[in-house]
């Protein structure tokens, strides 16, 4: 999956993730950038996320309207392959969303990977998916729905540097 695996670094030391990276967000689209494929759970895993997120975060960010953004939702996660950039910025957020939602023993049982690097894979696509979608230089309504559930949800000890950058650009824009 390319994340790194956090359970090796020692009893003693807690898992801190790298903060959000804006670099591929504020070069734009580049044919460096990896495929958000590893990273996309599987059709049956993605709609268990789906379904905590309607059910666990949604009544309390109301950033979506659930009936039209399913539809969508289910297109992408049915062909991930032909789904925009924008798209796939709001997959991964809402995934984002619902893994911090659940304990990381529901995480382990949804995906079968451990909570931090399921959050370091969502945060990995979101970025990747953010460049693809050109986000900075075209923002989109998705696009802004995406960034917003991104920081709307509470970050992880671990993930706190992620926050102070991505706040005042999503303001701006």
């Amino acid at each position: 999956m390319g994340v790194k695996d956090y359970r090796n670094d020692g009893p003693d030391s807690p898992p801190q993730l790298e903060p959000f990276n804006l670099i591929g967000v504020l070069s734009g689209p580049s044919p460096l950038l990896s495929s958000t494929q590893a990273l996309q759970p599987s059709k049956r895993q993605a709609m268990q996320l789906w379904q905590v997120f309607v059910n666990n975060v949604d009544p309390f960010s109301k950033v979506l309207h659930l009936p039209t953004a399913q539809i969508g939702i289910f297109k992408a996660i049915e062909h991930p392959h032909e789904a925009s950039g924008e798209a796939n910025c709001l997959l991964f957020s809402i995934y984002f969303a619902a893994i911090t939602s659940i304990s990381a023993d529901e995480v382990r049982n949804v995906l079968g990977w451990d909570k931090m690097n399921a959050i370091s894979a969502c945060k990995r696509g979101l970025e990747i998916s953010l460049a693809q979608a050109n986000f900075l230089a075209e923002p989109t309504f998705i696009s802004l729905q995406a960034m917003c559930l991104f920081l709307v949800r509470p970050h992880p000890s671990g993930y706190s540097s992620l926050t102070p950058e991505p706040r005042p650009l999503t303001l701006v824009l």
